[in-house]
């Protein structure tokens, strides 16, 4: 038995009633992840938020919905595919229905049930958005990594998605 970075035995035999510690090299990994995601979503927040004054959950609900069919999703589905709450989403919604980018529409089947649709307005101001955006993306993730590190981070995402919520996940190719 040794010890981790903080302290923690490493035990890969422990029992229901003791946590499997991190390995060092598990831990590295661990961390890495971590300090990957704080340090790139909020350079990618600030440049959103620059560019359109938007927030990065609700540009990738313009992206969601210009992915759509007709360019409209039930709400659900929308949270869904964005992984967020269906509250956050609302919240989301009711920002860029403000700004005329997307609008809700009923739900012709069911009566309670809402799709969020982008407007021709947001269609142009994604449009107007996604290079930058696009650019950030690429100078703080995308261009660091060779094609084997990009299709290794595509697997870890579909196998993390596929984990934690039964789905495969949309095709990004």
């Amino acid at each position: 038995m040794s010890s981790d970075v903080i302290g923690a035995p490493v035990d890969d035999a422990a029992t229901a009633e003791s946590p499997r510690w991190l390995s060092p090299t598990e831990q590295s990994a661990w961390r890495a992840w971590l300090e990957t995601y704080r340090l790139v979503v909020p350079v990618l927040d600030r440049q959103l938020q620059v560019a359109g004054g938007l927030a990065l959950s609700d540009y990738e609900v313009l992206v969601c919905l210009s992915e759509a069919p007709e360019g409209r999703l039930r709400m659900g589905l929308v949270a869904d595919r964005t992984v967020s709450t269906r509250s956050a989403i609302s919240r989301s919604i009711d920002r860029l229905v403000a700004r005329g980018w997307v609008r809700r529409e009923r739900s012709g089947e069911d009566q309670r049930g809402f799709y969020a649709a982008l407007t021709e307005t947001g269609v142009d101001a994604l449009a107007g958005l996604a290079p930058a955006h696009v650019a950030t993306v690429r100078s703080t993730l995308i261009d660091l990594l060779d094609p084997t590190e990009l299709a290794v981070l595509d697997r870890i995402g579909q196998k993390v998605r596929r984990a934690s919520t039964g789905a495969p996940g949309p095709d990004r190719r």
